[in-house]
């Protein structure tokens, strides 16, 4: 059996620079102290006991900027995907009454007859 675990975590960054340094052709790549942390913390193997280990599939970094491929819950600031074309590791939103919600905070914003 094959079972997919995703780990996502939202980092705090600064300055661009502190994850990034420009590459040839106006591009950005990970500067190599970052690179080497990433590799260390997540290796592309782990053994989560004797029955169990698996091979990291994909480690990936895609900039986060409001409103572009992202917005945060109206209730409980959490980030969400604005589009489903783009896979950011993060929930879709959703709109209720005009605020955009995660689906934990939906509820508390949807007509009852909704829910009927």
């Amino acid at each position: 059996m094959k079972i997919a675990l995703t780990v996502n975590y939202v980092l705090d960054v600064e300055d661009i620079n502190d994850f990034y340094s420009p590459a040839k052709g106006g591009g950005r790549k990970l500067l190599e102290s970052i690179d080497k942390e990433l590799n260390d913390k997540f290796p592309k193997e782990i053994h989560l006991s004797e029955k169990v280990k698996g091979t990291r599939n994909c480690l990936s970094n895609i900039p986060l900027i409001e409103n572009k491929n992202y917005l945060r819950c109206d209730c409980c600031g959490k980030y969400l995907s604005i589009s489903k074309n783009v896979y950011l590791g993060l929930d879709y939103l959703t709109e209720v009454n005009g605020r955009t919600l995660c689906k934990s905070c939906e509820w508390e914003f949807r007509p009852e007859s909704d829910f009927h």
